[in-house]
Formats: C-alpha cells, structure tokens, sequence
C-alpha cells in the first residue's frame, strides 16, 4: 500500500519553517547590499546558517525516515519558499544543491 502522501503536510511545513529561519536571519536584502563586495561577516552569517539548516534537516530526517518521495518534496517547497522570500534563483539552487550533498 502506497502511502507516502500522508506526510506531505508535515514535510511542506518543515520545509517552510526552514526557509522562513532562514529569511530571518538573513534576509536577501542583505546579500543583494552586499553584492560583488560581499562582507566577511555576512558570509560567515550565511554558513553559519546554512550549518543549521543542515543540523536540523538531519535530525528531521533521522526522525521521519523520508524516503524518495519526501526527500524531493521537501527539497521543492524549500526551493519554492525561498523563491517567494525574494532569493535569487541561483542563490536558491545553490543553497538546495549543497543541501542534497550534505543531507542525502
């Protein structure tokens, strides 16, 4: 029996949360103002952050057993979120790319 839509709430949710923490903590504004000369500060902000991210997408993954399914979906909404938050899209695939390697 497929079930595997069952948690799609719970993962859209998560997803979420993550990309509204992140935004934040760190807004796009802030990177865009940066631009070419970006900060030292705000880089170790965002690794900072993105180390958080990663932390926390473990632990809900070691609780939640995600498969194939739920791991694509959660990696969309995320994408989708910061999309809607004003990240640019490279920014956003950048950030989901390094994600999928730190948290297969």
């Amino acid at each position: 029996m497929l079930l595997f839509w069952r948690k799609n709430k719970e993962i859209d949710s998560f997803a979420t949360i993550l990309a509204d923490d992140l935004y934040s903590q760190l807004p796009p504004q802030m990177l865009e103002k940066q631009g070419k000369n970006t900060n030292k500060k705000v880089t170790l902000r965002f690794d900072k952050e993105l180390q958080n991210i990663v932390r926390r997408l473990e632990d809900y993954k070691a609780i939640n057993k995600l498969g194939v399914y739920g791991k694509a979906r959660f990696h969309l909404t995320f994408m989708e979120r910061l999309n809607s938050h004003g990240y640019p899209e490279g920014l956003t695939k950048e950030i989901n790319d390094y994600l999928l390697v730190k948290v297969p």
